[in-house]
C-alpha cells in the first residue's frame, strides 16, 4: 500500500511536512523505503496552526459531539446510587456515551469521588460512592473526529457546607473566563480573569492547571488557556474553559465548557446546567 500511494502520488524527492507526535517510526521508514529522497518535516506547529480557526463544517461535528456527550451525561446520572464504585459508574458512563452516538472516546473519562477529587487528573477506581461526596466527572464524545470535553459536578445528597462556597467560586470563575474570550483578547487573559476570581476568595494556591485547552481534533491542542501564552483569539478558535479548586484529602471541584470565539465574543457550545448535579 505504502509502495502504490507514493508511486501514485510521486512523492519521490519531496519535501513533506509530518506530525511528529503522530507518525509512527515504521511509517517514516516505509516513506523512506518506497519515496527515495523523500525529507520529511516536522511541521506540528504549522498544523497546529492551521486547525486552531474551525469552519463551519468542523463546528457543526463538534456541536454534535457536545451534543451526545451531555445527552450521555443525562441519561448516566439516573443510574446512580451510593455504594456503586468510581469504576462501575465509568462503565456504565462509556456505554452511555457509546449507545447514544459516540463514534469512540475522546479520552478516558475522569471520575473521581470525595478525597479522589482532590486529584485534578484521577483515575477511576474501585472507591465507593458515599452520602455526601461531591464528585468529578470530566467525560467527552468524539462526532465525526472532533471531540468535546466537559466537566460537570455530583453530589450524593444535599449539598451544604464548604464544597458548596467553593462551588460557587468555581462557578464564577467559569463565568468570568468565558466572559473575557473575544477576538483580539490574549489567551492568556481568559486565564487571568477566571483565576483572579479564584484569587480573591484565597483559593489561588488550589488552581494548580491552566485554565483551558485548545479543542478540535485533539482533545488538547492549541490555544492553550494558560499564563503567559500572548497569542491573540481569533474567530474560530475553539477551547475549553475550566478552572478548578482542589484540596487534598478533601476534593475538588472543576467546571468545565466549550467555547468557540465569534466575530463579536463567544459562543458556548455546552449547555448543560452548572449547577450540581444532586444524586437521591
Amino acid at each position: 500500500a505504502f509502495h502504490e500511494a507514493c508511486a501514485s502520488l510521486e512523492v519521490s524527492g519531496a519535501r513533506i511536512g509530518v506530525e511528529g507526535l503522530r507518525m509512527r517510526l515504521l511509517e517514516a521508514r516505509y516513506l523512506e523505503r518506497y519515496a527515495p529522497d523523500v525529507e520529511l518535516v516536522v511541521a506540528d506547529d504549522m498544523f497546529g496552526e492551521i486547525r486552531m480557526c474551525k469552519d463551519n463544517t468542523e463546528l457543526s461535528a463538534m456541536r454534535k459531539a457536545v451534543a451526545v456527550a451531555e445527552s450521555a451525561f443525562l441519561s448516566w446520572v439516573k443510574e446512580l446510587r451510593v455504594g456503586m464504585t468510581e469504576r462501575e459508574a465509568c462503565a456504565r458512563l462509556v456505554s452511555s456515551l457509546l449507545r447514544g452516538g459516540a463514534d469512540e472516546l475522546a479520552f478516558e473519562p475522569i471520575i473521581a469521588g470525595g478525597p479522589n477529587g482532590g486529584l485534578p487528573h484521577a483515575k477511576p477506581g474501585e472507591r465507593p460512592f458515599c452520602t455526601g461526596d461531591w464528585v468529578v466527572v470530566d467525560w467527552g464524545a468524539k462526532v465525526n473526529g472532533y471531540a468535546s470535553d466537559l466537566t460537570r459536578m455530583l453530589v450524593f445528597g444535599q449539598p451544604s457546607g464548604d464544597m458548596m462556597d467553593i462551588h460557587a467560586i468555581v462557578q464564577a470563575a467559569n463565568q468570568a473566563g468565558r466572559d473575557a474570550v473575544g477576538p483580539g483578547v490574549e489567551a492568556q487573559n481568559v486565564d487571568t480573569a477566571a483565576r483572579a476570581i479564584i484569587q480573591q476568595k484565597g483559593y489561588g494556591n488550589n488552581f494548580t492547571h491552566r485554565c483551558g485547552h485548545g479543542l478540535g481534533l485533539e482533545t488538547h491542542e492549541a490555544p492553550y488557556i494558560v499564563q503567559g501564552n500572548t497569542l491573540t483569539l481569533k474567530p474560530g478558535m475553539t477551547f475549553t474553559v475550566e478552572p478548578g479548586i482542589y484540596i487534598e484529602g478533601v476534593g475538588g471541584i472543576r467546571i468545565e465548557d466549550n467555547v468557540v470565539v465569534t466575530p463579536s465574543g463567544q459562543e458556548t457550545l455546552t449547555s448543560l446546567s452548572r449547577a450540581p448535579y444532586v444524586i437521591g
